[in-house]
């Protein structure tokens, strides 16, 4: 692992282990190519999107593909317009022509994000785990210095303003501190004071960056915090993610007015075009933005159902899930029992058990989660079936249940 992991005097043991996502996958890559398993738990490829029967056939013409949608100087100055009067009703404030970019997808947001730090001098990027691996990567490439913070489990995976005070007074250089909202992994949103709070211990000339990939919140408490300052916050948000619409690629980075010549100098040099479709359905479904808060909340609600439904199934048992609030992943925590020897005895037993009972995992390793010996934490993909939620509830009992012989 070529990142820095930093001491959580807090967990000074805690264990993060190196990003497995591909690894467990060819563990399961039979079951998966066969298509002969009992549950998928964490697929995240083939979504499920709620309120479907809402969305109207969409018919493009083939000149309606000409040219490029890239958010530089006024290309796409009618489309932005639209989308801006939606996001101003999410924001709970009016947003200028100038106050955010359109992106093809928060991954690209970030990158984008990622790079106008260098050009702003910034060179430290401090993480709070679990994290978004596809940001940890980009720095990597851009050149950062990276350092890793584990967060505890009993305070909620989340790192805290004392956190952050210790930190600073030891890294001499500016730093951007990245953040999710809701948070990765786990679902919950941060309250307003918490964020402010963290924004507060950080030094002039530092940044926030809110990571807001599959965000629902409408409206975000967010908006009443101005992005400029001392201290200058940088968000990014899907547009479509939080719908299910993951093929939809549209995503807004939020910046301070005086951000946008640079935005949209990079976002167009970085090839970051929007999809002519994508950007059509985005127009669309963002020309009326009480129905498209409307499908975002309604989105909410099966989400908290699922999850809701995949509780009660494993009521009793030694297993917890993550209180998601926004977004459609969250994670389900699995006990270790007493009587095992070793974790990593626990661990290797565990995915045993998944394979045995045909049921692949995604597991919080490959989100990064601060590991403390005690649990195994998957993946739980809430945009699925009620099919996939019940078949994932009982392969999991029986799981769990074999954990314990």
């Amino acid at each position: 692992m070529a990142y820095e992991i930093l001491i959580n005097p807090r967990a000074p043991n805690a264990l993060i282990f190196d990003e497995d996502f591909d690894e467990v996958a060819a563990y399961f890559s039979d079951i998966l190519k066969s298509n002969s398993w009992t549950a998928l738990p964490g697929g995240v490829i083939d979504t499920y999107v709620p309120s479907s029967d809402a969305y109207e056939p969409l018919i493009l013409e083939a000149n309606q593909f000409r040219g490029y949608r890239v958010d530089a100087d006024h290309y796409i100055a009618d489309a932005k317009k639209i989308i801006g009067m939606a996001l101003s009703l999410i924001e709970g404030r009016e947003l200028a022509y100038d106050d955010f970019t359109l992106c093809p997808s928060t991954s690209v947001g970030l990158l984008v994000i990622l790079m106008a730090l260098k050009r702003e001098g910034v060179g430290t990027l401090l993480v709070e785990l679990p994290a978004y691996f596809g940001c940890l990567e980009q720095a990597q490439l851009l050149g950062f210095r990276v350092l890793l913070l584990p967060t505890l489990a009993q305070e909620g995976y989340v790192v805290t303003p004392d956190d952050l005070e210790r930190i600073c007074s030891e890294v001499d250089e500016r730093v951007a501190v990245v953040i999710t909202q809701p948070r990765y992994g786990m679902g919950f949103c941060r309250a307003l004071a918490s964020i402010l709070a963290l924004r507060e211990k950080l030094r002039p000339g530092d940044f926030l960056i809110i990571d807001e990939a599959a965000d629902q919140s409408s409206p975000t408490d967010m908006g009443m915090v101005p992005a400029d300052g001392e201290v200058t916050i940088l968000r990014a948000r899907g547009l479509m993610k939080g719908l299910g619409l993951n093929s939809a690629r549209v995503a807004v980075i939020f910046h301070p007015s005086r951000f946008r010549p640079l935005f949209a100098e990079i976002v167009d040099l970085a090839g970051g075009a929007l999809d002519a479709a994508s950007l059509v359905l985005a127009t669309n479904l963002l020309s009326e933005p009480v129905r498209y808060v409307e499908l975002l909340q309604a989105a909410q609600r099966y989400v908290q159902k699922q999850r809701q439904e995949l509780q009660n199934r494993l009521r009793g048992l030694p297993i917890s899930f993550s209180p998601i609030e926004s977004g459609y992943i969250g994670t389900a925590h699995i006990f270790a029992p007493s009587t095992v020897s070793s974790f990593c005895d626990f661990q290797e037993k565990f995915l045993q058990c998944c394979r045995s009972f045909r049921m692949p995992v995604v597991r919080g390793t490959s989100m990064y989660f601060p590991y403390e010996g005690d649990r195994e934490i998957i993946r739980i993909n809430y945009f699925t079936t009620e099919q996939n939620i019940h078949a994932s509830a009982e392969t999991l009992g029986q799981v769990v249940k074999a954990l314990k012989r």
